[in-house]
């Protein structure tokens, strides 16, 4: 399993995602995972600060980390091939992000 490449926190820290993307040179489609409230507190900024940058976002919503979850996760992989994966929300939804992503060779 990868660690992140970036960890940023603090005040104002969700600003710094186009940069960080520029700077990490990664570019083409990102996948944001999230559950419903946290994607309305900061998942849907993270999808408009990134869209400016001609990143392609998807997003899938998950309430529980269960195997269905990571089914879907690795399914919509699969199916969008996103250069990124965005975890929004608390521990369970960057765990299951960073498993999905490890197992489908994506950087999160």
């Amino acid at each position: 399993m990868q660690l992140p490449r970036e960890v940023i926190v603090g005040k104002g820290t969700l600003k710094s995602v186009p940069e960080v993307m520029r700077r990490l040179n990664i570019s083409g489609s990102a996948l944001i995972i999230a559950g419903e409230k946290s994607y309305e507190v900061a998942g849907k900024t993270v999808h408009a600060l990134l869209e400016p940058t001609g990143i392609t976002v998807d997003t899938l919503l998950i309430e529980a980390v269960s195997d269905e979850a990571l089914a879907a996760i690795e399914e919509r992989i699969k199916v969008t091939k996103p250069a990124v994966l965005f975890a929004v929300g608390g521990g369970t939804k960057i765990d299951a992000t960073k498993l999905s992503s490890a197992c489908q060779g994506i950087p999160s």
